[in-house]
């Protein structure tokens, strides 16, 4: 403690963070110059080193010299009765607070008055734009593996286009070359993308093994490639193509969102029975026959049967449904609306329970396109819109019922409280009340406090009817 005390009597921590701003100051100041003389790299390596090595020296001058009216003199001759470290302290405590203040206005102007605007290198973009052509099934033919070839390639396609910095061309698009004998340099002129993902599925009884490799599509030479070996589950599965999609925006250059990990990280179910059914039924929609169709959400609905909560697949028996009459005139309109609602309802509920907003929003429209009159469609895609924060885009309350009116208006009052919109969430909650037959006084003194709760900047929580 005797030494603590002395340090700071003579002042040592005070030194060592003035030499510290000071020296930050230095190296932030020539990474600006050096570059603009052309400076070798080595310069400001040795100007780093030697900051590095002058801070030890720094402190034991401070240590052994003392400021005194007389200029700097040994520690030891100095007496104490004389000593005006205690001034030279108030001082020091001035000259920090400026380099402090000259550190922040330095890093004020350097991110965002002189900050330069990085442009996106064009071959990086180039690069960035992915074709993913049909997978290879490479099984035996007793294997009967080919859904998992087609069902891994349709969902990496999914997962890729959930990468913002990613262009990815659409599968429609790509199937054509399924069994292509075309180089990679001339599909990638075809499709002008900068690069291609290719691979392959074998699978040997409970065992899979899925080879990828990503191509540039003007050189024709590998930018990324790797082999995956691993027990067939669902889970497996789509850890799988969760790592291929991650691999490959770090090869392009590609950065990912935290949300964006989420979604490519996604596991829709852990059944493989389920994860065979889908893949199937995904494929015989592609084909737009109507038994193709039928055949399709017998699959789908096979899968809910493994897997009630697998919410992809409740999502695809609404597309089959809704897709059926443009392929068979006879199909009754009423079971069409029924079942195309009852699976999109159930699609956007375990969507939504699971976070996937963008998800959810589409099952919701699908139950919307079959049913356009249903309030309770609508109520869903506004719900959906206010979870995922899409305020201002949700669901108008134009033209809509009394009834549809007291479920929704409540949760439009909440979801702009969520948003901490007082005065919007106030006219609505009184609106609300007026319209439903509810005590609009009440409504308004409770609307008056909710306003002047968010501008003291309190966190109210509200839960949807």
């Amino acid at each position: 403690m005797a030494i603590l005390g002395e340090m700071r009597r003579r002042n040592i921590f005070k030194v060592s963070l003035a030499y510290a701003i000071v020296s930050w100051l230095i190296v932030q100041v020539a990474d600006i110059v050096l570059p603009t003389f052309n400076a070798p790299q080595w310069i400001m390596q040795v100007l780093v080193v030697m900051l590095i090595l002058l801070f030890p020296i720094a402190v034991l001058l401070s240590w052994a010299y003392e400021l005194t009216p007389q200029g700097f003199k040994a520690t030891a001759d100095v007496d104490r009765t004389q000593s005006i470290t205690v001034r030279t302290g108030r001082k020091l405590n001035h000259i920090v607070i400026f380099l402090l203040a000259l550190a922040i206005v330095f890093l004020v102007l350097d991110n965002y008055v002189f900050r330069d605007e990085v442009a996106p290198d064009p071959d990086v973009a180039y690069r960035q734009s992915v074709a993913v052509i049909p997978f290879a099934n490479r099984s035996a033919a007793e294997e009967d593996a080919g859904f998992l070839a087609d069902g891994i390639h349709d969902e990496l396609l999914t997962r890729l286009a959930k990468i913002s910095e990613l262009r990815v061309i659409s599968r429609t698009s790509v199937l054509e070359y399924r069994g292509t004998t075309k180089n990679m340099v001339q599909i990638g002129a075809e499709l002008g993308v900068g690069s291609i993902l290719e691979g392959g599925v074998q699978r040997a009884g409970d065992q899979i093994r899925i080879n990828v490799q990503l191509i540039d599509a003007q050189t024709d030479e590998h930018i990324w490639a790797d082999t995956y070996d691993r027990e067939l589950t669902a889970a497996n599965v789509f850890a799988i193509q969760s790592d291929i999609s991650a691999a490959i925006a770090d090869a392009l250059e590609a950065e990912l969102s935290d949300d964006e990990l989420e979604r490519i990280d996604a596991v829709p179910t852990d059944n493989l029975a389920a994860l065979r059914a889908y893949f199937t039924g995904k494929q015989l929609v592609e084909q737009r026959t109507a038994e193709s169709l039928r055949q399709a959400i017998g699959q789908f609905e096979r899968a809910v049967a493994f897997d009630p909560g697998f919410a992809d697949a409740w999502a695809g028996i609404a597309e089959g449904w809704l897709e059926l009459p443009n392929y068979l005139a006879t199909v009754n309109a009423q079971r069409v609306r029924r079942e195309a609602s009852s699976a999109a309802i159930r699609a956007v509920t375990l969507l939504s329970w699971q976070g996937k907003h963008e998800d959810a929003i589409a099952a919701a429209e699908l139950g919307m396109r079959a049913d356009p009159l249903s309030s309770l469609m609508r109520t869903n895609v506004n719900y959906m819109r206010m979870d995922a924060g899409q305020w201002d885009i949700a669901l108008s309350l134009n033209d809509i019922d009394a009834a549809e009116y007291s479920s929704l208006g409540a949760n439009l009052w909440i979801g702009n409280l969520r948003a901490r919109r007082g005065a919007e969430a106030a006219r609505l909650l009184v609106e609300w009340a007026e319209a439903t037959g509810r005590d609009g006084e009440a409504a308004a003194e409770l609307a008056d406090i909710t306003i002047r709760a968010l501008d003291d900047g309190e966190d109210i929580q509200f839960e949807a009817e």
